[in-house]
């Protein structure tokens, strides 16, 4: 049996702004704060700091 959850408008507004958030946070690790993002990368990571930021992008976007 499947339920279905009614949403106020302002969730669904919260949903929308969320995705907004999360689609420009993609958009900046692989192009206008991809330096930014590196630089929180720790030196004890073993691989490079630009594959690191990549790879998180790329996490972050399946997790969805």
């Amino acid at each position: 049996m499947h339920q279905t959850l009614n949403t106020s408008r302002l969730q669904n507004l919260l949903k929308i702004l969320l995705g907004i958030f999360r689609v420009l946070a993609a958009i900046a690790h692989f192009s206008f704060q991809r330096v930014a993002f590196q630089a929180q990368v720790p030196n004890w990571v073993p691989l490079s700091k630009d594959l690191t930021v990549i790879l998180s992008s790329v996490h972050d976007l399946l997790e969805w």
